[in-house]
C-alpha cells in the first residue's frame, strides 16, 4: 500500500524526515514537499533520482538546498 501524497505533504509540514521515491510522485507535489521541509525542518531524501529530469529534480532543490539529498543509486526502494 502506497502513502497518499496528501498525508506525505501533512508529514513534511511537521518537519518530518522523508524518504521518497523521486519518479513515482508528481513533481509539483514534490515541490510543495520541499517547501514544507524548509519552513519545518526535516530533511528530504529523493531516491530514484536517476529517472527524473535533471530540470526538475534542480526544481526541487532550489526550493530547499541545505534539507535535500539527492540518491542516484542504483537500488531496490520498495
Amino acid at each position: 500500500m502506497t502513502t497518499p501524497t496528501v498525508d506525505l505533504i501533512q508529514f513534511a509540514g511537521l518537519g518530518t524526515n522523508l524518504v521518497l521515491d523521486a519518479s513515482h510522485i508528481p513533481m509539483i507535489d514534490l515541490v510543495k514537499i520541499a517547501g514544507l521541509i524548509n519552513e519545518n525542518g526535516g530533511h528530504l531524501r529523493l531516491v530514484n533520482c536517476k529517472n527524473v529530469d535533471t530540470g526538475d529534480l534542480i526544481d526541487i532543490v532550489n526550493v530547499a538546498p541545505e534539507y535535500i539529498t539527492l540518491d542516484f543509486t542504483e537500488g531496490h526502494y520498495r
